[in-house]
């Protein structure tokens, strides 16, 4: 009996050690999973390819153009150069006859804007787009000052990209997982201000901004 009870331990010792096995495998194979998935991200987009942007200096914003492609530490926004269309699909659409007449008035007499136009974006919050985690623009600037820019055929300008509430990313914490503010759940979407369109997250982890045409929200 006592040898049965031996080989009865040494089997039942095995098994767990093939679990315990098994269950590092299955933990390898997720976690290759998941990085497969954040390349997988990106596909089909390319970095945007400015073509014909609007000139720097139309800007009096030293400030917010000293950060284009350059990440300040720990800021919680990122300067990119947008295709102006994308910028007029994801701001929620309106026009006020006001403020259209004074920056046609500024461009005429070469006055510099202020600012640069901004979205400000947070995370989904509750429902199946947040399971998803998909983002949302929350609020906008500078929807004039693109309209007017494109009609004079720009097809980019700067634009700051402002992370939210829940969705606050501190930019340059984004690619070192051991940093206390590094995001695990990278947005995986971006809903316009409307919720009617809406596009693969366009920025990388290293701020670049990723292009893809604008779709029907689903």
């Amino acid at each position: 009996m006592a040898g049965i009870t031996k080989i009865g331990k040494i089997a039942k010792l095995r098994a767990v050690g093939e679990t315990a096995v098994t269950m590092q495998e299955a933990r390898k194979n997720l976690r290759a999973a998941e990085a497969a998935k954040k390349v997988d991200q990106f596909a089909g987009m390319r970095e945007t390819v400015v073509t014909n942007p609007a000139p720097l200096d139309m800007f009096d914003a030293p400030g917010e153009l000293s950060r284009l492609n350059t990440m300040v530490y720990k800021s919680r926004g990122v300067v990119v150069q947008m295709p102006i269309e994308t910028f007029l699909k994801m701001a929620k659409p309106g026009e006020d006859p006001v403020k259209k007449a004074r920056v046609e008035e500024m461009l005429s007499k070469g006055e510099r804007f202020k600012n640069i136009p901004a979205l400000e974006i947070d995370k989904v919050d509750g429902g199946v787009r947040a399971k998803r985690n998909e983002w949302m623009v929350v609020d906008h600037e500078g929807r004039h000052r693109a309209r007017a820019l494109l009609a004079r055929g720009y097809t980019h300008m700067p634009v700051e990209i402002r992370t939210h509430g829940r969705g606050t990313i501190r930019w340059t914490e984004q690619t070192d997982s051991t940093k206390f503010d590094y995001r695990k759940d990278w947005p995986t979407a971006l809903l316009g201000e409307d919720r009617k369109t809406a596009i693969p997250f366009p920025l990388t982890r290293e701020g670049k901004y990723m292009e893809q045409a604008p779709v029907e929200a689903q």
